[in-house]
């Protein structure tokens, strides 16, 4: 099986390269345009591949320009295409793929506006006629401990209680996950913070604070599965008035 790797822009796309597997080329083809994203996600394969312990082995044909696209529907040099990145174009690149009769592992979300989700309705059916995958690579929220995260977190004396944060004290904290680290390297992200706290106090200033808080999460004195051991909650700030659901951990 080839593996071809379209327009990566965000790490997941080299997440996927951590590992070899034994039933994929080692040859990758990547067409995307020329700058950082690109740059970014070869020095983190080149990283694998240097690593002292399990390094791996990828060989990696780049095919860089402006015309990228038309070029990967044109050549279809792999037989599965990972599209981890923009997500403006997402969309069109997943119909493409599906058009080049390739396989899709794609990165979420799939489609961002009404759109972008009319052309993945119909790059799914057109996958099912030509009879290729299209899936989502992200996944995690189907394993059995993120589901009893999901039904714990539902729990009153388990979860807590839902209480109003405020700007200067949040109730939520902010912690990545160990299993999607990218070491050596820390995955570099667009620094939002200063532009999120702005928003916020725009928020605030235009209206009831109270009402335009933040919904956060404290657990209090609950504790799990009677042990005596208090949970604790983590959760992910992705936006001025967003939180991710939130992972139990002693």
């Amino acid at each position: 099986m080839k593996l071809t790797v379209l327009a990566p822009g965000h790490f997941h796309a080299a997440l996927l390269q951590k590992t070899m597997y034994p039933n994929v080329d080692a040859t990758v083809h990547v067409y995307a345009e020329d700058g950082p994203d690109l740059a970014d996600y070869l020095q983190q394969v080149a990283s694998y591949n240097a690593r002292a312990e399990a390094p791996t082995a990828w060989r990696m044909q780049v095919h860089a320009g402006a015309d990228f696209l038309d070029r990967f529907s044109a050549e279809r040099a792999g037989d599965v295409v990972v599209i981890a990145g923009n997500n403006q174009r997402k969309a069109e690149f997943v119909t493409r793929a599906v058009a080049a009769g390739m396989h899709v592992l794609a990165d979420k979300p799939m489609a961002i506006d009404t759109a972008g989700f009319a052309s993945l309705q119909r790059a799914f059916a057109d996958a099912r006629a030509r009879g290729v995958l299209l899936w989502d690579i992200m996944t995690e929220r189907h394993e059995i401990t993120t589901l009893l995260q999901k039904a714990f977190s539902r729990i009153p004396s388990v979860f807590g209680e839902l209480l109003q944060g405020s700007v200067r004290e949040p109730a939520v904290v902010a912690v990545r996950g160990a299993r999607e680290r990218t070491q050596p390297a820390i995955p570099r992200r667009p620094d939002l913070t200063r532009a999120a706290r702005a928003l916020r106090r725009r928020h605030l200033a235009g209206g009831d604070r109270a009402g335009r808080r933040g919904r956060t999460r404290r657990v209090g004195a609950a504790h799990r599965g009677g042990t005596g051991h208090p949970v604790r909650l983590h959760a992910n700030r992705t936006g001025p008035r967003e939180t991710r659901q939130p992972a139990l951990s002693r």
